[in-house]
């Protein structure tokens, strides 16, 4: 393995034991390498070099006073990207304490005894390779992840989240015996804008509502846009019966806003159903249900001069509550 003059490898040897260190520290030097060692004669030592200094491996002694390797590993896991490749060195032959650490994250165990120089260049371009492989899998991974659950024009939650999440939100609800509440909200005439205007025209109108809508929830609300020009806003927990109206009103009036596309401003507006867990259903087929009724009423009251929203609990005569 050879690593470039500009770029030393930058190793943290934390090792308990003065004379295993010293070993290992001179193994380092043995061959034409350009390394930096950072040595740690203590885990708390390790710790500190890990919050301050970043580091491509870490050799680790098995042992200590006050624990094992695995204390410096659940350290190394918190690191959230470009994590070190990590070895743990020691004297015990032992398979299943080496399967042990491999399992906590670490890339190999090695016997201090058959531990010089080159064996030890060998093992470390071993584990940064498999270390760098399981960081490119982990990134694939979220990408993916990232792919099946959002859509892929305006950057929210899909129907897919929008589902599980509604799902979760009345499982707690029903637990916890706690409100929550889901608004429906979709633009009026948005084919017309499509029609008129281009499709271009109405992806940037979907992507701006979008970034209003994320404006205007908390972090621990969910928008997903779950149709065409349909949109869905969970709130898993609320407090004030008047909170979902407050923030449908404000949703409403941030619509009234002329939206910038490549073909000039538009002005859309949007109808928004609101359904409060258990008041407007104790199911999500009936919360739906009635928020898309609420919605519905809302474009039945004027000729979209502007947005409003709409309550479950104002249609008596039509909503569920089952």
């Amino acid at each position: 393995m050879t690593t470039d003059a500009s770029h030393p490898l930058r190793i943290l040897l934390a090792e308990g034991n003065a004379l295993d260190r010293a070993i290992l520290a001179r193994a380092l030097r043995d061959q034409n390498h350009s390394t930096y060692v950072t040595e740690a004669p203590s885990l708390e030592a390790a710790y500190a070099a890990l919050s301050t200094h970043c580091f491509d491996v870490i050799l680790v002694g098995h042992q200590w006073h006050d624990g094992d390797a695995g204390h410096l590993l659940l350290q190394v896991q918190s690191i959230p990207e470009d994590k070190p490749a990590v070895i743990v060195v020691g004297h015990d032959n032992d398979d299943a304490l080496a399967e042990r650490y491999i399992d906590e994250g670490a890339q190999a165990y090695l016997l201090h005894e058959e531990i010089h120089s080159r064996t030890l260049f060998c093992a470390i371009a071993q584990a940064r390779q498999h270390a760098h492989q399981l960081e490119a899998l982990k990134q694939e991974a979220a990408f993916l992840k990232a792919q099946a659950e959002h859509d892929a024009l305006t950057g929210l939650y899909n129907r897919r989240v929008f589902d599980q999440t509604l799902n979760t939100c009345l499982a707690q609800a029903c637990r916890y015996r706690r409100q929550f509440a889901l608004l429906m909200l979709d633009l009026d005439q948005f084919k017309r804008i499509n029609d008129t205007l281009g499709h271009c025209a109405g992806d940037a109108l979907l992507q701006q509502v979008a970034g209003r809508l994320c404006n205007l929830i908390r972090d621990s609300d969910t928008a997903c846009r779950i149709g065409g020009d349909e949109f869905a806003i969970l709130l898993p927990e609320i407090i004030n019966p008047r909170q979902p109206a407050v923030l449908a009103e404000r949703l409403a009036e941030s619509l009234r806003e002329p939206v910038q596309t490549g073909n000039g401003n538009v002005l859309v507006t949007a109808s928004i159903g609101v359904a409060i867990y258990p008041d407007n259903g104790t199911t999500t087929e009936t919360l739906m249900h009635n928020a898309d009724l609420a919605m519905y009423r809302c474009k039945g009251r004027d000729t979209y001069t502007s947005s409003q929203s709409c309550n479950a609990s104002d249609l008596q005569d039509q909503s569920i509550t089952h």
